[in-house]
């Protein structure tokens, strides 16, 4: 079983590619039923889709170096056939990853390291929630399920044990220190959210924590979501009444992900905005929701994640100290999961060895019990513990063995050597 990986974020893929390469959970499981029916070599599919990466993790069957070519092939083309684009319009900025370059790119992005805000804590609970979605669709199997529990497990720990999860990190919350580093306001600001997601409860408390006191929240549920904003000192509106609320914004925080951008220049030329009052949009959606047309209106400046990557930034309360701890938890992980396959590989051989000398007792034990026909039943159950105890002692030194290699990295030989032997073959 080898694994691959196709990767286009945002530090190497134009943000207009991005936006159409972006799924929805309904569009993800659709995608991977499609690739999996159609590429019977690709045998389980995860797409990681966040609003800087989209990313495709696969495990494929059969003899790897003659069928890549070929499986790449058939994904990027279901790829260019869900996104519209020709194949050429993005394979340019595809990133590829093989075997254990797959592991460790997912281990380092589980724990925030591959994002465009270093540590952040968000795409724990997105990788996480891929994994899920594949599992309760059954569109993974243990093999590539075993990679990811285990980068959940290195992403935890890495949260745990280090000031990432103490700072919590957050690209809604960059964005807003780019905002306020940025901008000077004279005069208490009017923030606008929209849309109640987890990144517009992050951008909520951010803003609380900024001394922003006049914050609403629009959502097309607004009853439903106050809850979740009233600690914010937020208050949730209908979506009806937005239009009304940016007479008056200065700050518009947009992380809804419409398939349909609903602030451009045309909306914001009809409302009637105080002259010289400046309008600060921030948009980290995906797809976008701000159309980049508003840049041709006087007082109006947006920042997306175009401008965040251009300039970069990384929380200075996060340590080079906090990055290193966080690298060698994440090395620690990677042994551990590789020693586990290891022993789940030699225990696959073990078993099927267990199997084959049991199965060899049994023909024998019967062949006995046929050849002396008047063992009473005392004497017949004699026989059975001595072909069992003689199955014990033979499997005894070398399951032992095997296990000792396993955790040394050392079986590969004596498993293909036992193989050899007694004619065994187990899937890795």
């Amino acid at each position: 079983m080898e694994f691959g990986l196709i990767s286009f974020h945002l530090q190497n893929t134009p943000m207009f590619i991005l936006e159409k390469l972006s799924f929805s959970e309904d569009d993800a499981i659709e995608f991977v039923r499609k690739v999996t029916s159609g590429c019977p070599s690709v045998t389980e599919l995860i797409v990681l889709s966040t609003c800087n990466r989209t990313e495709f993790y696969f495990s494929i069957s059969g003899n790897y170096p003659e069928i890549a070519a070929q499986v790449y092939t058939a994904l990027f083309e279901r790829v260019a056939e869900y996104s519209g684009l020709p194949v050429e319009n993005f394979k340019f900025y595809a990133k590829i990853f093989n075997d254990n370059e797959v592991i460790q790119h997912l281990f380092q992005t589980t724990a925030g390291l591959n994002s465009l805000a270093i540590g952040e804590t968000q795409i724990q609970g997105q990788v996480k929630n891929a994994y899920q979605v594949a599992v309760q669709n059954q569109l993974v199997t243990s093999h590539l399920g075993a990679i990811f529990e285990s980068a959940l497990k290195a992403g935890k720990r890495v949260r745990t044990e280090t000031r990432l999860g103490q700072i919590q990190i957050s690209l809604s919350g960059l964005a807003i220190d780019f905002l306020t580093a940025s901008s000077k306001f004279d005069h208490e600001i009017n923030a606008i959210i929209i849309g109640t997601g987890k990144m517009a409860q992050l951008a909520a408390s951010h803003m609380k924590n900024k001394g922003i006191k006049n914050i609403q929240v629009f959502s097309r549920n607004a009853e439903s979501r106050q809850e979740k904003f009233s600690k914010y000192g937020a208050v949730v509106l209908p979506f009806s009444s937005l239009n009304q609320a940016l007479y008056t914004a200065d700050i518009v925080f947009s992380a809804y992900g419409s398939e349909v951008k609903f602030i451009d220049k045309t909306l914001l030329s009809q409302v009637n905005r105080k002259s010289g009052h400046a309008l600060h949009l921030i948009d980290i959606a995906m797809p976008r929701d701000i159309d980049t047309d508003v840049l041709d209106l006087a007082d109006v400046k947006l920042i997306d994640f175009t401008e965040i990557k251009s300039n970069g930034y990384r929380d200075e309360r996060l340590s080079s100290d906090d990055l290193a701890r966080a690298a060698e938890i994440l090395h620690e992980e990677m042994d551990e999961y590789y020693e586990n396959q290891r022993i789940r590989q030699v225990s696959g051989v073990i078993s099927a060895l267990r199997q084959k000398v049991t199965a060899a007792g049994e023909t024998e034990l019967n062949w006995a019990l046929r050849r002396f026909e008047n063992l009473d039943q005392h004497d017949q159950q004699i026989l059975e513990k001595l072909i069992n105890k003689l199955t014990s002692r033979i499997l005894r030194e070398p399951t032992r063995v095997l296990r000792e290699k396993a955790s040394a990295g050392q079986a590969a030989g004596l498993m293909q050597s036992v193989g050899d032997l007694f004619d065994i073959r187990v899937q890795n």
